[in-house]
């Protein structure tokens, strides 16, 4: 008898026994299933293949190409056929004189049937040279095409383009600037188009015949005026800045649509709007903002309203205000010196209803500034109040003042009273400042970029004016803009002995007639650090009386220079 282990062993040998007979029947009928499917495959194939060159032979008539369909293998007849399916590609091909055909495909002005079919053919003869080389060949030599010379994505939008100038022409309803249209490259028909789609306004002006007649009469006339001016409302000024911008895109994109404009909108400055006038339509944004905020709660003489910056210009200037009954008084204002400096104090003849500038303050400094409200006569003081004006850090790029000498710390009357501007600019934008006797910035003007390299100085009338040697723009001391139209003369140079000059540029000599003195600016020296100097002496004697020098924080002279300096009253004009 056979003990429970040996039985055990004997079930399992057997088990073992039969599954492998049943994998080899498996086996067998696996082989013979695939050998089937192979048969069949190749069947299927074979009449594949015939059928799908059979459609391609019915589409093509070209011999040549169909030699080159005989030799294709299954898969890429597959791929042909697909790309065959495209109209265009297989006229091309069935073409007689297959350069000149898609020579005159290719025409300079084709129309909107004629750019899809190049782009379609274009697209197939790329498909077909990734197939075969033989087809490379081919098309090479039948219809000397170079993928080189036709780049697919921008024939893609060509169509598109040509609707876009169709568009534009139906627009317009001025004959000259139709033709004018009509002539445009595709680059500047999608410039221009882009353009009016965004700008509806645009479109308002294309529908206008350009005329003086009656209700035809043009939309912008004298509104560059009213803009400047800041007579319009903030939409509207959006509107005309926009258009401006646009119209300016467009004659700096093709000299035709430059003159035809000159012409036509002579009486409309879109040029400084476009340059300029993004300044103009900041501050009556920001006023709309100071007017609301001051407008949210009840800021009176004890608790005024404080804005620092107010137009996003000047960092060290600030706008106070408060409801009073004295908005026709004169103001005193007083800045408390720093580092034992001289307080800073002007008298403005009323606050007026946008509030008091206060200007000078220095910088990541809590500024004391002492307000009061005098009689109408200036012998009374109505009411007085000490506040607070904290500013932040300055610019990174400004440079950094020294001051190596200053006679007028013990001999009074020596020095020409004021502060020195400094026509400060970088590579990248203008930031002229303003600094004391004492090395300190009391004033900055943040330039907007597009103003390129800027003069700061006052004109005769004592007003702040920004000067770029194209545009002048009057500012006020809180850096708001003004749309009058004012003259600048050039300083006059005064000549002076080389030796003050050696190893510097010398950017401004200034005549200051109070002292007979004359200041000197030395606008950019890296004989050692690269520096600029200002310099007051006596006009006889040469007796040096004042000098500092203005440390750049860069190498080169493209990257950090003054260009003009001279020394100026601080007399802010009522905003």
């Amino acid at each position: 008898m056979l003990n429970r282990k040996e039985k055990t062993i004997l079930i399992l040998s057997f088990g073992i026994i039969v599954l492998g007979g049943i994998t080899c029947m498996n086996k067998s009928r696996l082989a013979d299933n695939f050998s089937s499917n192979r048969i069949l495959n190749t069947i299927y194939k074979k009449n594949s293949y015939k059928k799908i060159k059979n459609e391609i032979y019915r589409k093509i008539g070209d011999r040549d190409f169909r030699e080159i369909i005989d030799k294709l293998s299954f898969e890429k007849l597959e791929v042909t056929s697909d790309i065959l399916k495209e109209d265009a590609l297989a006229a091309a091909i069935n073409s007689g004189d297959k350069k000149e055909y898609l020579k005159n495909l290719s025409d300079e002005k084709p129309t909107y049937e004629e750019a899809q079919n190049i782009y379609k053919i274009v697209e197939g003869f790329n498909a077909l040279e990734t197939i075969s080389p033989e087809f490379s060949l081919y098309i090479k030599e039948k219809f000397g095409y170079e993928k080189k010379d036709y780049d697919v994505n921008v024939l893609k939008e060509i169509p598109n383009t040509i609707l876009q100038k169709d568009k534009l022409v139906k627009l317009t309803v001025n004959e000259e600037l139709k033709n004018i249209i009509r002539g445009l490259s595709y680059d500047e028909i999608k410039t221009f188009s882009s353009l009016t789609e965004k700008n509806p306004v645009l479109i308002k002006i294309l529908e206008k015949p350009f005329t003086e007649n009656g209700k035809d009469k043009f939309m912008l006339k004298g509104m560059d005026e009213k803009y400047f001016s800041q007579e319009l409302d903030y939409e509207t000024m959006k509107d005309i800045y926009a258009v401006s911008s646009d119209i300016y895109t467009l004659g700096n994109m093709n000299l035709k649509i430059k003159d035809f404009f000159r012409i036509n909108l002579g009486n409309f400055d879109y040029n400084k709007i476009a340059n300029y006038g993004g300044l103009y339509l900041s501050d009556r944004k920001n006023e709309m903002d100071i007017e609301k905020e001051f407008g949210e709660k009840d800021y009176t003489f004890e608790n005024p309203y404080i804005k620092l910056n107010p137009y996003n210009r000047t960092p060290l200037g600030a706008l106070i205000n408060f409801k009073s009954g004295y908005s026709e008084n004169p103001v005193r204002i007083t800045v408390k010196g720093v580092d034992g400096s001289r307080d800073f104090m002007y008298t403005i003849n009323k606050m007026g209803e946008k509030g008091i500038p206060v200007i000078n303050l220095y910088p990541n400094t809590e500024n004391k500034v002492n307000i009061k409200i005098l009689s109408k006569d200036r012998t009374k003081i109505i009411k007085e109040k000490n506040i607070l004006v904290k500013t932040e850090n300055l610019d990174d790029r400004l440079p950094i003042v020294v001051i190596e000498k200053n006679y007028g710390e013990f001999l009074k009357g020596v020095l020409e009273p004021g502060m020195n501007t400094a026509s400060f600019v970088t590579g990248e934008k203008s930031l002229p400042f303003i600094f004391d006797n004492n090395g300190k910035i009391r004033y900055v003007f943040n330039c907007d970029e597009t103003m390129g390299k800027v003069i700061l100085k006052k004109d005769k009338k004592d007003d702040w004016i920004l000067d770029n040697g194209k545009t002048v723009i009057k500012i006020n001391s809180l850096g708001k803009v003004s749309g009058d139209k004012i003259e600048v003369n050039e300083y006059e140079e005064l000549k002076i002995d080389d030796d003050l000059t050696k190893g510097y540029t010398v950017n401004h000599i200034q005549y200051l007639p109070k002292k007979n003195n004359l200041l000197i600016v030395y606008g950019f020296s890296n004989t050692t650090y690269s520096s600029a100097v200002y310099s007051e002496v006596d006009r006889e004697t040469r007796e040096e009386y004042f000098k500092s020098r203005i440390y750049f924080k860069k190498n080169k002279i493209e990257e950090n220079n003054i260009i003009f300096g001279e020394r100026t009253n601080i007399s802010p004009k009522n905003i």
